[in-house]
């Protein structure tokens, strides 16, 4: 089997990165990143596939790789460690997703890290959709699925229907739960 890639950069500009001695959290990153691919795709006519905006600070389960290939829509899946929640996770019932659970951003419409979804390429080939910088932190995923144009009933449940953690937002320090939840959504 014959396989290629390509290695895409695109700078940073140092006016959009977190000056010294800020949180780095605050500040929105990979966005210059994210463009560039997507332009590249678009350019390039790609006809078939799946798009996951990995991040390098975060750990895999090989059997997310699997299941995203099956996306129609939007793929979704709970993180591990993102925010200040032990799990980040889509709620769902009979088959569909009917909310979330977590911890950080719980007031966007789709309140998912990054590593937590997958959009089949189709979408991003009929659209001029990009990552645009907020003001407000933690909005590029939910903006991004929102311009695309989707909606709850758009997302597919992975990982056993949401029960298994596929993607974990690892760093290479302590993380910092502060929000318990169980599978239902409660607080613990």
């Amino acid at each position: 089997m014959l396989s290629s890639y390509v290695h895409l950069h695109a700078h940073t500009p140092d006016s959009l990165r977190a000056p010294e001695g800020e949180p780095k959290w605050k500040y929105p990153r990979g966005i210059e990143q994210r463009n560039k691919a997507l332009t590249w795709l678009r350019s390039h006519r790609v006809h078939d596939g799946v798009v996951y905006f990995m991040d390098d600070d975060n750990t895999y389960h090989p059997e997310v790789f699997e299941e995203m290939r099956y996306t129609k829509r939007v793929s979704i899946w709970p993180v591990g460690f993102a925010g200040d929640a032990l799990v980040e996770s889509p709620v769902v019932e009979s088959g569909k997703v009917t909310g979330f659970i977590g911890g950080f951003g719980r007031h966007r419409k789709f309140p998912v890290d990054m590593s937590g979804f997958a959009i089949n390429l189709k979408y991003i080939l009929h659209s001029e959709v990009v990552f645009v910088r907020y003001s407000s932190v933690g909005q590029q995923e939910t903006k991004l699925l929102e311009n695309f144009g989707f909606e709850l009933e758009d997302l597919e449940p992975k990982g056993n229907q949401c029960t298994k953690v596929l993607a974990w937002h690892t760093k290479t320090q302590i993380p910092n739960i502060s929000q318990e939840v169980d599978w239902r959504g409660d607080r613990v």
